[in-house]
């Protein structure tokens, strides 16, 4: 059987054998809070970046839990497709059953790759809009992060700062040594201010 979940053009196709909506009903709702390292949190299963962009990092214990009953999901993020497939088709077994009793248990390194994933599809977005070079966003994100940047909103603050600057090359050492002799403090406003200084200096350079 296959059944999709679909939410403002997006959605997901899940596959099984010999399924019914409320097997599939009652599997989905098992995943509804998964076990996080800061704690139980809640699981967006029905949004197509959750697994888009987690899928690479599950193990493949992990994948079986998602999975369940089910043989495939199927969805699309990030302008790509993506899968998560049992390498056969299995009937529901003891084991199953069982594994399917405990939560999803999502670790640091799962987190972490969802994080770098969010990033590259920003880092993209970025240079996509701005006519820059992708390695270049990318280095600029790794470089933000070194000097306090806490979420993607510093990122894009901290790249188009840069991009309004007439930026388009990484920051060199010496740049970066800069910034954090000119900043006062080491919180992010800061950062910013010795930023835009920095790259004011720059023009026509």
């Amino acid at each position: 059987m296959a059944a999709q979940l679909a939410n403002r053009r997006q959605s997901l196709a899940m596959h099984g054998p010999r399924l019914t909506l409320e097997d599939i009903r009652n599997h989905l709702v098992s995943l509804n809070t998964v076990s996080a390292p800061h704690g139980d949190s809640l699981f967006r299963y029905a949004d197509p970046a959750t697994f888009g962009s987690l899928g690479a990092s599950l193990s493949p214990h992990q994948c079986l839990r998602v999975l369940g009953p089910l043989t495939a999901i199927h969805g699309h993020y990030g302008g790509a497709n993506w899968s998560l497939v049992k390498n056969e088709a299995e009937p529901i077994s003891d084991g199953l059953v069982e594994l399917c009793s405990q939560p999803l248990v999502l670790t640091k390194e799962n987190l972490a790759a969802v994080e770098r994933y969010r990033q590259s599809l920003l880092a993209k977005s970025v240079a996509k809009s701005n006519g820059l070079d992708g390695g270049v966003v990318s280095s600029w994100f790794q470089q933000l992060i070194t000097l306090g940047a806490l979420n993607e909103q510093a990122l894009a603050e901290g790249a188009g700062l840069l991009t309004r600057q007439g930026f388009t090359r990484a920051l060199s050492e010496g740049e970066l040594a800069a910034v954090r002799k000119i900043r006062q403090e080491a919180n992010w406003s800061d950062t910013l201010e010795a930023l835009a200084t920095l790259a004011h200096s720059q023009e026509g350079t």
